[in-house]
């Protein structure tokens, strides 16, 4: 009988112990990176626009905002209260980052941008616009951009474009359409991208094209 109560109690003992162990929880950056499908291997020269129906999972605004500050979150949309957001693709970046692809649909508006997170901090360190479209029948703008993924130094080139339509002293003639482009190119500074001078401005203009047909 002695040894049936000590067998009882021991279990007690082992029982009370492993319910009082603190439970391990995912964190919620890795919470957010699960939604976003990492892949081995990525071209150097990444391209950035808005695809009709992009590829990727849905992710609720209540799920990034665990790991964005305001105004990152803020960035990912244009305010009109009926932004969704679609996690496309995550990869590592600069010194042990990671970062990840997150496409928001608004209307007929689109944004592409670069989440960048730190995982030592557990934190999104910055969003970077990598292309967009917005606009109505009066005008449009449109950015489109080259992420180039040199781990020593990480580039990253932005088109951006207006397009238009400018209306005839003649009255009954149409309206000349327009777009005018321009370009800037950026560079990794641990934590943003910073302007850099370009002298090869013009090349970049005529070599990177926009996927956008006007």
């Amino acid at each position: 009988m002695q040894k049936h109560l000590l067998i009882i109690a021991t279990a007690l003992l082992l029982l009370g112990f492993a319910c009082s162990r603190p439970v391990s929880t995912q964190n919620a950056l890795d919470q957010l990176l699960t939604h976003f499908p990492a892949q081995a291997d990525w071209p150097d020269t990444l391209h950035c626009f808005l695809e009709e129906s992009p590829k990727g999972t849905a992710i609720s605004d209540s799920l990034l905002k665990t790991v964005l500050d305001s105004t990152q979150f803020e960035n990912l949309h244009f305010g009109t209260g009926d932004a969704e957001f679609i996690a496309l693709e995550q990869f590592p970046f600069a010194k042990g980052l990671r970062a990840a692809l997150l496409h928001t649909k608004e209307f007929w508006f689109g944004k592409q941008s670069l989440l960048v997170f730190d995982p030592k901090q557990q934190k999104c360190i910055t969003v970077v616009e990598l292309s967009h479209f917005y606009g109505g029948d009066g005008g449009q703008t449109a950015t489109e951009s080259w992420l180039f993924r040199d781990q020593a130094s990480q580039k990253l080139f932005v088109k951006n474009a207006e397009h238009g339509l400018t209306p005839s002293d003649n009255p009954t003639a149409e309206p000349q359409e327009y777009v005018l482009e321009q370009g800037q190119l950026y560079q990794w500074n641990e934590t943003q991208f910073q302007r850099l001078d370009n002298p090869d401005s013009a090349a970049y203009m005529r070599r990177f094209l926009m996927r956008r047909a006007w």
